[in-house]
């Protein structure tokens, strides 16, 4: 009887090595050349670095320079240019800007685990998986299983409830996604130092595949009356890296970065 059950356990365990070897193989596939067809986006995705800010204002690729900006990550104007501010949104900047330099960040969505929010979440630094089927294209986040939906060759809703994501509509136009978003909640911000947007957000994308479908080129403009004299462009740029595999991401569970009664953040 034992052994019997001996062989069996080796003869499973012997097919669970074929089936393995079967799936490596597979998964080696995966990692080949991506797919030069523009429109096909299908795979994942990782970011390409992000730019950082000094305390002059001046953006650069990577972080821990002496006069960085604590933790800011940013998304900016294309030429390095600042954003046109109006007098809200320069304050709301400054009073972020002046929150990291003094180690008092200001909590967002995210510090108490809530979604990320457009347009942040195509700027956040984790991985990206899309799926496409019939009338819809989806953008599947690591970051906090954040989910989008872009529903295509359909009219904007004349009317949308405001969600951290907001809704969106696409078509194609030659190898471009085109995008465009709206009903996105002020609970959000654009990127990681606080560059605040309110609820009037709209965001309009075009995005194609570049260098032979190994990057993955987001041109993003923001019009947004309220914290911005005129709209604003900005550029990112993602790597193909359909060997990466989306895993999963917990936030709820011993959040060390908490925010206090005064929206301060928490190191614990």
């Amino acid at each position: 009887m034992g052994r019997k059950h001996q062989f069996f356990i080796g003869g499973a365990l012997a097919a669970a090595a074929v089936s393995l070897a079967g799936v490596g193989a597979s998964l080696a596939q995966t990692t080949l050349a991506p797919n030069p067809d523009p429109h096909n986006l299908q795979g994942t995705w990782m970011s390409a670095p992000r730019a950082h800010l000094t305390k002059d204002y001046t953006p650069h690729l990577g972080r821990g320079q002496p006069d960085d900006i604590p933790d800011s990550e940013i998304t900016w104007q294309v030429g390095d240019k600042m954003p046109p501010f109006t007098a809200v949104g320069k304050a709301k900047f400054e009073d972020a800007v002046d929150a990291q330099i003094n180690n008092k960040p200001h909590a967002d969505p995210s510090t108490n685990c809530m979604p990320h929010g457009l347009p942040r979440l195509m700027i956040a630094p984790y991985g990206l998986q899309i799926v496409q089927t019939k009338g819809l294209i989806t953008f599947m986040h690591a970051v906090n299983h954040n989910v989008r939906f872009i529903h295509m060759d359909q009219k904007m809703p004349a009317k949308v409830p405001l969600t951290f994501n907001g809704y969106s509509v696409g078509h194609w136009e030659g190898d471009t996604l085109v995008v465009h978003s709206k009903g996105i909640s002020s609970a959000g911000i654009i990127d990681q130092l606080g560059t605040p947007h309110s609820d009037k957000l709209q965001v309009t994308e075009r995005i194609r595949k570049i260098d032979g479908g190994a990057h993955f080129e987001d041109i993003m403009t923001f019009d947004d009356p309220v914290m911005y004299s005129q709209p604003w462009t900005a550029r990112i740029i993602d790597n193909w890296d359909n060997g990466h595999r989306i895993s999963e991401y917990i936030c709820e569970e011993n959040n060390r970065n908490g925010a206090d009664a005064e929206g301060h953040t928490q190191v614990k």
